[in-house]
């Protein structure tokens, strides 16, 4: 089953990135009240990162499009999430899935309660970004904020 839900979000995902990539990390955050899914991906071409809710701009893509199929992508993890739900007791709150473009993927589940967490959204997703990608904010007072935090010198 779980195998099944797996498939229709790399499926989804591929729909949204207009371009060949070669790897994909993405945030999904499902709470009762809301969600959030924003991912990265590279191109052959390219190591660097591309943001998700850059491709209407970097790609020409139409932003309804683009939206839409957000949409559609944040809807399957939140089946996933309803899945886990029915299953476990405890389920997730957020999670970190890496895909390669050969099919393999890894997913991390997290269990902290982001509603209770002293980070706000934009926060969060900083940490995650240098967590996750090795990608420091432009602006250097978030530099600084995601130093001091994860203790970094």
């Amino acid at each position: 089953m779980l195998g099944k839900a797996y498939l229709k979000i790399t499926d989804a995902i591929g729909k949204i990135i207009p371009s060949e990539w070669s790897k994909v990390v993405l945030y999904a955050e499902i709470l009762d009240g809301s969600r959030e899914v924003y991912f990265f991906f590279q191109t052959p071409e390219n190591d660097e990162y591309i943001y998700s809710h850059d491709i209407p701009e970097q790609f020409q893509v139409s932003k309804k499009i683009y939206t839409e199929l957000l949409l559609d992508l944040q809807e399957l993890f939140k089946q996933l999430h309803n899945e886990f739900k029915e299953n476990n007791p405890e389920a997730w709150t957020n999670l970190t899935l890496n895909l390669e473009s050969n099919g393999t993927f890894s997913i991390d589940y997290d269990y902290e309660d982001v509603i209770e967490s002293s980070l706000d959204e934009y926060e969060r997703q900083m940490i995650w970004e240098y967590n996750n990608l090795g990608i420091y904010p432009e602006d250097e007072e978030d530099k600084e904020f995601v130093k001091d935090y994860l203790n970094i010198k």
